[in-house]
């Protein structure tokens, strides 16, 4: 399976592409912020122990930092520069420039990069990761490997997607998120004439489509059928290669033919919509018809594929390099490896810049938050406050104490550093979160939808609504929380992955506040989201009671559906007034649960609410 490269110049790239454009509608249409994303000139490194092999290269939207070689660390700029330009020239209203620094770090191999790879929910280090890239509230970072295998850059421009996705589309599902990335991904920045080239196969994909069978897509477009596909490991493969291929199709296959009809799609969902009237709506055919036809594009010899010219990068290419200080080689590690969760690593690079420059802001920044991953809030917060008024941690100081304070519960002093962060930047999407949480706890609702009002401008995402609604709801403020869910499922639409589960916490704090209609409602309202024969469906039958407790409980098989099974049935024993049956249940989620359940964290909430009875409602 090859491509074919066609050129396609500025005055054509938007009908190339045109469903995009129509998606994009979707999102504010504001230019691009200005701010802390944009650096200013680079400097020289100040006196002190220079770094043998760190060093910095900086340009308009990047600044790098590695042990890597020169041409590898210059690499990764200029290509991210070229990649972040074409998104721009295909989408001009996108918001690219990101409200807060982009830190770009680039080891010299994979041993190297080894203990700076992302961990997994249960916090051992990735296997096969040559990159990846982490949006953080007052730095972004871009994180690759060089060396004999080569820089891994299509995953850096795959996560680079995801993130430009997220800040520019209020919900997305997720074939087309990770179609899109994958898509993208292929980026080939200009070798000869001036020409790059997007469509490429993305490694591996041919060959898992190749070997295998395409599954129905009435499955993939499904939120509910989606998630049952990636519960099968090996299915995994498959549903990223279906998706990339059909956002391929769609984009180039047969001349362009289906143009326009994902951004039709987007606006049905949004609209509330069913996935099968918003499909039939938007591409006017049955699942059977544009598998058929996807079946077809998959068996051809060749793709095609764009060839867009860019603009050159000579200036950047002939740019100097900066030195860097040793101290800040170890501090700028222990920042990562602290956002990481790597809290032993962290320390004891923190340590190494502390023993150069003890009082180095960064390295004491990753030390604060080392503690708090220790349990040590305390410690962390009598830290933070030294940092707070630091110009080069500021934002930084100022948003992770806001944090510190608000997991101690003390949410009232919690609102002066959120309020100090948006100050210091207003762009900074994180901080207005921290308020508007701040304040919900509080009771100050005003201000609190104010706040959150303004993080949705910054980050156009309901998710927002669906965190802040189990925070509420494990401090038992119901209230709240039932509205935020109500909020959620009006922003994401029913459609969304997350819906039948928002509607599941919504009727517990409904229930909770005596409100059982609402709680009805909101629970037959779900229904027809819920594929049939699926767990969600026992959890909803469970929910309205056509389960017992005892068939529920038999049903659950594997850890995970017994995670959701104990906690809903503890809530129900809990709201009859039998608080010792209940406390059996929400223990055996904390001693077996699934943590990476929001259900364990639910559970284990009301457990202490419940052994504590002066702290109950």
């Amino acid at each position: 399976m090859k491509t074919r490269t066609r050129e396609c110049r500025p005055s054509v790239v938007m009908a190339c592409v045109a469903w995009v454009i129509a998606i994009l509608l979707l999102a504010p249409t504001a230019g691009e912020a200005t701010g802390p994303g944009r650096r200013g000139p680079a400097t020289q490194a100040p006196a002190g122990q220079a770094s043998r092999d760190w060093r910095r290269f900086e340009s308009a939207n990047f600044v790098a930092f590695g042990n890597a070689t020169r041409d590898d660390l210059r690499r990764a700029v200029v290509e991210l520069e070229a990649f972040r330009a074409l998104l721009l020239q295909l989408f001009p209203t996108l918001r690219l420039t990101s409200p807060v620094p982009t830190r770009v770090v680039v080891f010299k191999d994979v041993a190297s990069f080894s203990r700076f790879r992302p961990r997994d929910a249960r916090g051992k280090l990735e296997e096969w990761v040559g990159g990846y890239f982490t949006p953080q509230p007052d730095v972004n970072y871009l994180v690759v490997a060089g060396g004999a295998s080569g820089l891994q850059l299509s995953i850096v421009f795959h996560e680079y997607t995801h993130y430009v996705l997220h800040r520019n589309l209020p919900s997305i599902p997720m074939w087309l998120d990770e179609g899109l990335s994958d898509f993208y991904s292929t980026f080939q920045p200009a070798r000869e004439k001036g020409w790059s080239q997007i469509g490429a196969v993305p490694p591996g994909r041919a060959q898992v489509l190749t070997n295998g069978s395409l599954f129905p897509l009435e499955k993939v477009l499904s939120t509910q059928g989606a998630l049952k596909i990636l519960q099968d490991p090996s299915s995994v493969p498959m549903f990223y290669a279906e998706s990339w291929m059909l956002v391929h199709y769609l984009t180039l296959g047969q001349g362009g033919k289906r143009q326009g009809q994902i951004g039709a799609y987007m606006k049905a969902l949004q609209k509330g919509l069913p996935f099968e009237r918003a499909f039939t709506e938007a591409f006017q055919c049955t699942y059977d018809q544009l598998e058929s036809e996807l079946r077809t594009y998959v068996n051809a010899r060749t793709l095609p594929g764009l060839g867009i010219r860019r603009a050159s990068t000579e200036a950047l290419e002939a740019a100097d390099m900066q030195p860097m200080l040793q101290a800040d080689a170890d501090a700028l590690q222990a920042d990562l490896l602290s956002r990481l969760g790597s809290g032993d690593d962290a320390e004891k690079a923190a340590n190494r810049a502390l023993a150069l420059d003890p009082e180095h802001p960064q390295a004491r920044l990753a030390l604060a938050k080392v503690r708090l991953g220790q349990g040590r809030s305390a410690d962390a917060i009598a830290l933070l406050e030294t940092l707070v008024d630091k110009p080069s941690v500021g934002l930084g100081a100022q948003m992770a104490l806001a944090s510190a304070l608000i997991d101690a519960g003390r949410y009232e002093e919690a609102v002066q550093p959120a309020e100090r962060a948006v100050q210091l930047n207003d762009q900074a999407a994180s901080a207005w979160y921290a308020l508007s949480l701040a304040f919900a706890v509080l009771d100050r609702d005003r201000q609190a939808d104010s706040a959150m009002l303004r993080y949705l401008e910054l980050e156009p995402s309901p998710e927002s609504y669906h965190t802040r609604a189990y925070y509420l709801f494990r401090l038992g403020k119901d209230g709240a929380a039932a509205r935020d869910a109500k909020a959620f499922l009006e922003r994401a639409g029913w459609g969304h992955e997350s819906a039948p589960y928002v509607a599941f916490l919504s009727a517990l704090a409904y229930r909770r506040l005596g409100q059982n209609a609402d709680a009805d409602a909101v629970l037959e309202r779900a229904r027809p989201t819920v594929t049939p024969g699926s767990w969600t469906e026992k959890v909803l039958d469970y929910m309205q009671r056509r389960l017992t407790a005892d068939a529920f409980l038999s049903r659950a098989r594997e850890n995970g559906e017994k995670t959701e099974a104990h906690t809903y049935v503890g809530f129900d024993l809990a709201m009859a007034g039998k608080r010792d049956e209940a406390v059996v249940h929400f223990k055996w989620v904390q001693k077996q649960g699934s943590r990476n359940y929001v259900e364990y964290t639910m559970a284990v909430a009301e457990l202490e609410r419940l052994e504590k009875p002066s702290a109950a409602r």
